[in-house]
């Protein structure tokens, strides 16, 4: 009787160990397994975002450049359209001067 006891407690034992530890066991390993996963996962997107940065950088440095030059060829062209502007206000003087 005291064995027929023993061996039913000991299967009852088993099953808690089972559903208890072996179950938790599992699903703390699914987890970990995620968690690697999803860091794998952050990686490649941080990985991403570095390399989308770069490229605005670099975008940002043309945009830059490309602005500054337009910028020195408005004046520029400002600048000689006033003088072509000045000289014809010279020779226009000049002809009425001289008529």
């Amino acid at each position: 009787m005291l064995a027929n006891e023993k061996t039913q407690f000991d299967s009852a034992l088993h099953k808690q160990i089972e559903q208890k530890v072996a179950g938790k066991e599992g699903e703390v390993n699914k987890l970990k397994d995620q968690i690697v996963k999803h860091q794998e996962k952050i990686k490649q997107l941080q990985d991403q975002i570095t390399k989308f940065q770069k490229t605005i950088d670099g975008a940002d440095a043309q945009i830059d450049a490309a602005r500054k030059k337009i910028e020195s060829t408005r004046h520029g062209f400002e600048h000689t359209h006033q003088s072509i502007l000045n000289q014809i206000d010279v020779d226009i003087e000049n002809i009425k001067k001289y008529l």
